[in-house]
């Protein structure tokens, strides 16, 4: 069962990992691990068990505008409710 959480500092390497494929086929622009763990009130994470299942960041730059930052999907999560 999917649970949706922020995460900690100890997620952020899997976090990291989950978003490289993403990076490497230009799908997601790189995020440093400071820049994650600076920017880490932005995420959530889906976990399913101990498997990190998916990660995004949204930012809210008004009241009423938010951003998507980063959304990566593990690939045998896709169609499991993430």
């Amino acid at each position: 069962m999917l649970q949706i959480r922020p995460p900690t500092a100890a997620d952020v390497p899997a976090m990291r990992a989950l978003m490289a494929p993403h990076v490497e086929a230009e799908r997601l622009l790189p995020r440093s691990e400071r820049a994650v763990l600076e920017r880490l009130r932005d995420y959530l994470i889906a976990t399913d068990g101990a498997q990190l299942a998916a990660v995004g960041s949204v930012s809210m730059l008004t009241p009423a505008l938010a951003e998507i930052g980063a959304l990566a999907v593990h690939p045998d999560q896709p169609t499991a409710g993430t």
